[in-house]
């Protein structure tokens, strides 16, 4: 793909320059109003100038911060060392804390005024909601076992998981639609197409999102670990058994399977026609979202297991070499990420809210071309999306949305 996968900037997290240390940034990135909010083992949570690369703030909670921030309404929400902690997004100053507990290793997920948060310590495992402005509690649901996975809402329900067992809870009063029995070790829900789908260490599975009935599963034999997400009526899903794979949401149909060559922990993440995901081997990873086919491929220099984030047309994504990356993902077109985990906020969002992605759907374009519209041959612009092409030299795929423009 034209400008596909060309690094932009890269930041260290603990030196603020281009300087390689010990750091590790697990914490998937937010990008709101311009800046990239990432945490790292160094034990501060970073603002980045999505541009230049250059810091804006650092706040020490006093522990690391290996969960995704969320952002809304000017303030960041930030987890690190068993406090909740609300920042001005701007200048990264301290608002409220909260007290959550022992133990926490979610991010915490905002919705309508409140910030959901679960708690795995001992003696304590809970899901808390927490007024966004004041730091008020206003309730609590207790786990039979630790929250080690983050929430997701939709329609009024707020979707949560202890080991073993997956729930959905009235968002307003914490009281609960129902729960299943998953097998152990499952990912952070995503809900789509009136399903709720989960990873676990025996398979993903799709349950009715309203009653919690189970609707399919499929690969029992393979862990996924990191958050499932939708769009276009595909279900992507990385696994522990080197592969990046597209279900169909109604069915559990397996659409496409990619080998990524090394296990995929990190959440996937949709723009236009183009589905990313990060590689324990120390890569991020561009692939078709209707076809399967990569596009390209990003080399780092250490795993990342952290769920990548695209906004106008840049790929934000952390690595356990300790550095932040912004690369270019479709020239300079302006994508961003549209599926269901980002526009839900769960493990990372931004604050672009259009979900819309390139006309037509996986069924319609499974052969991945368009028509040519000039008799030389050049077309003239995307059939899927109308953008100019003119001016380009013999493109192989759309720089709007991603759609490859076949031979010519």
């Amino acid at each position: 793909m034209s400008g596909g996968g060309r690094q932009l900037w890269r930041y260290d997290a603990t030196t603020n320059r281009g300087t390689r240390t010990g750091a590790i940034t697990r914490s998937s990135p937010t990008v709101v109003d311009g800046t990239v909010y990432v945490g790292s083992t160094d034990r501060y949570l970073y603002a980045v100038d999505t541009t230049t690369g250059d810091r804006r703030w650092r706040y020490g909670p006093g522990g690391a911060v290996e969960t995704a921030p969320s952002v809304a309404d000017g303030v960041a929400y930030v987890t690190a060392d068993g406090d909740l902690h609300a920042l001005d997004a701007a200048t990264g100053d301290r608002r409220w804390t909260y007290a959550v507990g022992d133990a926490v290793d979610v991010s915490p997920t905002v919705h309508d005024g409140t910030v959901y948060v679960g708690n795995c310590g001992v003696g304590a495992d809970r899901l808390d909601a927490v007024n966004a402005a004041t730091g008020e509690k206003r309730w609590e649901y207790v786990a039979a076992t630790g929250i080690h996975r983050s929430p997701t809402v939709a329609e009024g329900t707020v979707y949560a998981g202890s080991e073993g067992v997956l729930f959905a809870l009235d968002t307003a009063t914490g009281e609960g639609h129902w729960r299943a029995t998953i097998p152990p070790g499952h990912s952070a829900p995503a809900v789509g197409a009136g399903s709720a789908f989960v990873g676990s260490r025996a398979g993903l599975y799709a349950l009715d999102a309203t009653t919690g009935e189970e609707r399919w599963s499929v690969r029992p034999d393979e862990a996924f670990r990191g958050a499932p997400t939708v769009a276009d009526g595909l279900v992507y899903a990385g696994s522990g058994g080197d592969r990046l794979y597209a279900f169909d949401a109604a069915t559990g149909e397996e659409r496409w399977r990619f080998g990524t060559g090394s296990s995929v922990a990190s959440s996937p993440t949709v723009a236009g026609r183009t589905v990313y995901a990060g590689e324990r081997a120390g890569a991020l990873v561009a692939v078709d979202a209707w076809t399967g086919e990569e596009r390209w491929r990003f080399e780092t220099e250490g795993p990342v297991d952290t769920a990548p984030t695209v906004v106008d047309g840049t790929v934000y994504a952390g690595s356990h070499d300790g550095y932040l990356y912004a690369v270019g993902a479709v020239g300079d077109r302006d994508w961003s990420s549209r599926d269901s985990r980002v526009l839900a906020g769960t493990l990372g969002h931004h604050d672009r809210r259009d979900p819309a992605g390139p006309p037509g759907s996986p069924d319609d374009h499974t052969s991945g071309t368009v028509t040519r519209v000039h008799d030389s041959g050049a077309p003239g612009c995307c059939s899927h999306c109308g953008t100019d092409l003119s001016e380009l030299t013999a493109p192989s795929f759309c720089p709007d949305c991603g759609a490859a423009l076949g031979d010519r």
